[in-house]
């Protein structure tokens, strides 16, 4: 992952990037999730998660005690209890209610 990020021109622009396939484990698992906040040193309770996956994304952060925000771009993910925004782009406003 950080491979590919850094050949797509975002070197640099992330604080951490945790890859499962170096940390050995994924999403779901709450794990990740926690290396990425002790990398960070961030507190659950103070993390947002984005991601665009009800059952890994929305599922992982809220079992590692981050609130999750579902980035939904095509409205298919109605039913699902957890706050939509449409892209990232959107965040910045969701964040100022």
């Amino acid at each position: 992952m950080e491979q590919d990020l850094n050949a797509a021109g975002y070197d640099g622009l992330f604080e951490t990037v945790v890859d499962s396939h170096k940390v050995g484990v994924e999403k779901p698992d709450p794990a990740i999730f926690a290396i990425a906040l002790e990398r960070m040193g961030v507190d659950a309770r103070a993390a947002l998660f984005a991601g665009d996956v009800p059952a890994v994304d929305v599922a992982g952060a809220r079992r590692a005690g981050i609130a999750p925000v579902l980035v939904d771009r095509h409205d298919l993910f109605r039913n699902v209890d957890a706050p939509r925004i449409r892209s990232l782009a959107d965040l910045p406003d969701w964040l100022s209610r």
